[in-house]
């Protein structure tokens, strides 16, 4: 009985794990057991048919974006190394903007027109980084050649330091204003005094002009006959020195 007893286990036993493996396949493959009779009905697809022909299409998405690669490789290097020398030309523009120095040294006008587009590529000609036509601004009613950017900056440094320098000159002068100002407000009182005693005057002198005028011309006629009386006298003296003291 116990050998009995044991087989029948170790049947069910294995019995038990068949239908474990065949549950297992069948969930995980999903095999079609049963064709659908109607027509146009979708067929069950496994697992494994999914990622086989997922499968076929990466590697034809992989090979398709090889060949684009391998075709554009050298495009891409060719502007890997435009861009690198474009980038160098854009920085000795940017020098020569700010400093008017390419490459270190000085350059006249600087402040150039922009390069001619190429016809291909619609970019920036970068052949002639300097001697480019220069670039005209209008100062004092004359079309002169445009500075460099360090030239203008240094020009309004100096013309704020002015600016500041006027500022300061302005308040100085405010204050001198408003002392002169005050010192006005406290003298008007004298300077009306002084303007009264001023129009007094005028009018006392016009009063005595006439007599000034009177008295000055008889001080003229007095002097004028004590000269003729002294040129009288003088005769007299000549003649009597000249008659030996002897009148009539």
């Amino acid at each position: 009985m116990n050998f009995i007893g044991k087989s029948f286990v170790l049947l069910y036993g294995a019995g038990s794990i068949f239908c474990l493996v065949a549950a297992m396949a069948v969930y995980t493959q999903r095999l079609n057991f049963v064709t659908p009779k109607e027509e146009g009905a979708k067929k069950a697809v496994t697992l494994v048919d999914e990622s086989i022909a997922r499968t076929k299409d990466l590697l034809k998405a992989n090979n398709r974006a090889y060949t684009r690669w391998m075709q554009e490789y050298e495009e891409v290097v060719n502007l890997e190394v435009s861009q690198f020398q474009r980038r160098e030309f854009y920085r000795g523009q940017l020098e020569l903007l700010r400093s008017g120095k390419f490459d270190g040294a000085d350059r006249d006008d600087p402040v150039q027109e922009l390069p001619e587009r190429d016809p291909v590529s619609k970019l920036l000609s970068i052949d002639k980084p300097t001697g480019r036509t220069p670039v005209k601004v209008s100062m004092q009613m004359m079309m002169v050649n445009a500075l460099p950017e360090s030239v203008y900056l240094e020009k309004i440094k100096t013309a704020n330091k002015d600016i500041k320098d006027a500022q300061d000159d302005i308040a100085k002068l405010e204050d001198k204003i408003r002392m002169t100002t005050d010192a006005k407000e406290k003298l008007s009182p004298r300077i009306a005094q002084q303007e009264d005693i001023a129009r007094e005057a005028i009018a006392e002198r016009e009063y005595l002009e006439d007599f000034v005028t009177n008295r000055r011309a008889d001080a003229q006629l007095y002097v004028k006959r004590r000269d003729a009386l002294q040129a009288s006298i003088d005769r007299l003296k000549a003649y009597y020195k000249k008659t030996g003291g002897q009148g009539n």
